[in-house]
Parts: structure tokens; C-alpha cells; sequence
């Protein structure tokens, strides 16, 4: 399994509206796509100007194919965001361990 987390510092909270409705569509879509498993983006409390991402694919292969995939909605989006940095990080994994469940 492929684990992809991210951090998306934007320029403002306005700059964070802007981009909602472009990332839960990107969501969305992603959804369809063959080896997907999950696709969540979220503001952080703390910091109302960041976006964190987690995505889960089942392989790196599925992962590849995803991102050759055109989106042109989602490329605007992130060309024309003032986004102040970003880093997205890809962990290759087999395990894991729940640390809770109610």
C-alpha cells in the first residue's frame, strides 16, 4: 500500500475557501479510479491556512496511473492558488496498526 500525506500552506483563509470546492472534487474523482483506497483533505485547526491531505492507493502502479490521469480542473486550481509552500511525501508500507476503534 501507498500512504501520501501533504501539507498545503495557503496565502490566506480566503485562499482555503477558494480551493474547497477544487479539492473535494479532486476527492472525488480520485475515487474512481482503480487502486484507490482513500482520498481526504482537511483545514488544520490550528492553522487555518493549511491543508493536510492523506491518500491511500494499493500500489505504487495505481498510484503512477492516477497521477498520468489529465485533471484539468484540479491543474488550475493549483496553478493559480497562492500557495506559500507544500510538501507531499509518498511511504511505500505492507503494515500497520490500529491504534483505535470504537
Amino acid at each position: 500500500m501507498i500512504v501520501i500525506t501533504g501539507i498545503i500552506k495557503l496565502s490566506s483563509e480566503q485562499q482555503v475557501s477558494v480551493a474547497r470546492s477544487g479539492l473535494i472534487a479532486r476527492a472525488e474523482r480520485s475515487a474512481k479510479d482503480d487502486g484507490y483506497i482513500d482520498y481526504a483533505f482537511s483545514q488544520d485547526f490550528a492553522d487555518p491556512t493549511m491543508i493536510r491531505l492523506v491518500e491511500k492507493w494499493e500500489s505504487e502502479e495505481q498510484l503512477q496511473a492516477h497521477i498520468a490521469l489529465p485533471d484539468d480542473e484540479f491543474s488550475e486550481l493549483m496553478s493559480n492558488a497562492d500557495i506559500q509552500s507544500a510538501e507531499i511525501i509518498a511511504y511505500d508500507t505492507d503494515s500497520g496498526r490500529v491504534l483505535m476503534r470504537s
